[in-house]
């Protein structure tokens, strides 16, 4: 890990972690950073003035939540409630409390490493073995007709207040929020990842199928 200070374009610190990283999501909270891994099973916390190698603490979750636990994933930061979701490889999100503990654990069937967070319902989303699937005051459920493809792309639109959707099925949806219902289901003929542009209102696809915008 690289820390450098925007504010004199410097770097300030390095860190060398234990194996490959996965992803890295940082809690608004209190500055810590969590690290996950691709070839462990844990995820690494490092306080945001640690700049050491030794992590400030660490959640080795084949030990914690399930022995078939492998791996760790892509994270998202819960704003309304101030958790830490992460996606494994053994079916489990793990949701983790700002003072590092285990909160609790969400059983997906077919569990993949796409999780998204919205602000207005606060609720997470991650795509299992088939469907999407709705995290909700800590209740999970999945959502009919979003089917899990080999591409998907979710982001919140704050204009509409609804979620977008591409995936490889090249169809783009829009997700009521609170209905979980399809408000917008329209064939593009490509799918790709998605950036909502504040000044014209306007979703931007960047299509992996044909080369284009």
């Amino acid at each position: 890990i690289y820390v450098v200070d925007s504010m004199i374009n410097a770097l300030v610190g390095s860190m060398s972690l234990s194996g490959t990283a996965s992803d890295m999501a940082i809690n608004p909270v209190n500055g810590d950073v969590y690290i996950s891994y691709e070839t462990e099973p844990k995820v690494d916390i490092f306080s945001y003035n640690n700049l050491t190698s030794v992590p400030s603490g660490s959640l080795n979750l084949a030990s914690l939540v399930s022995s078939g636990i492998s791996r760790t994933g892509k994270m998202v930061f819960n704003d309304f409630e101030g958790d830490m979701y992460i996606t494994t490889d053994n079916d489990f999100v793990v949701r983790v409390n700002s003072d590092r503990s285990i909160q609790t654990t969400y059983g997906i069937l077919g569990l993949t490493h796409s999780i998204f967070y919205e602000p207005v319902e606060e609720a997470i989303y991650v795509y299992g073995s088939s469907s999407l699937w709705k995290i909700d005051n800590g209740v999970s459920q999945s959502i009919s007709g979003i089917t899990t493809q080999p591409f998907n792309d979710i982001i919140f639109n704050n204009l509409t207040g609804e979620m977008n959707i591409s995936d490889s099925s090249t169809s783009f949806k829009s997700l009521n929020l609170s209905t979980d219902a399809i408000t917008i289901n329209t064939g593009v003929s490509n799918y790709g990842y998605l950036a909502l542009n504040q000044f014209d209102g306007d979703v931007y696809l960047s299509s992996l199928s044909s080369n284009s915008i």
